[in-house]
């Protein structure tokens, strides 16, 4: 199972926290952004603004299928992409942009993911 939450929704976290943990064994691949990350870190206990310690702890949670490692995937905006997976994680630097270039960032989060996923399916094919 994937998890993504849509555009900038740390709320889930907090209000439907319950509900968000019984997902949890069962999510493969969690994306999310800086926000989100902030707010699912302190509402699971985790007691840092590490970044990457944030990502180990997530991926660490209990999982239902061990055949299927669990990835994490948290988007930061202009700062390192971080990916945790059983063995590693990993900072991915984002490519410099002019910043005057860019008209709207409405989706980038969501392209991103879907970039990221068209590539999964093409590497197991």
């Amino acid at each position: 199972m994937l998890l993504r939450t849509t555009g900038s929704s740390p709320f889930i976290s907090q209000f439907f926290k319950e509900s968000l943990m019984k997902a949890m064994p069962y999510v493969d691949i969690l994306f999310g952004n800086e926000m989100e990350t902030a707010t699912f870190a302190r509402e699971q206990g985790f007691e840092t603004k590490d970044i990457k310690e944030i990502d180990k702890k997530s991926q660490a949670l209990a999982k239902m299928n061990s055949k299927r490692p669990r990835a994490v995937i948290f988007m930061q905006r202009r700062d390192d992409t971080i990916v945790a997976t059983e063995s590693e994680v990993t900072a991915f630097a984002v490519l410099d942009q002019n910043q005057e270039e860019i008209i709207d960032t409405n989706g980038a989060g969501d392209a991103f993911v879907g970039g990221f996923l068209s590539q999964l399916i093409y590497e197991s094919l």
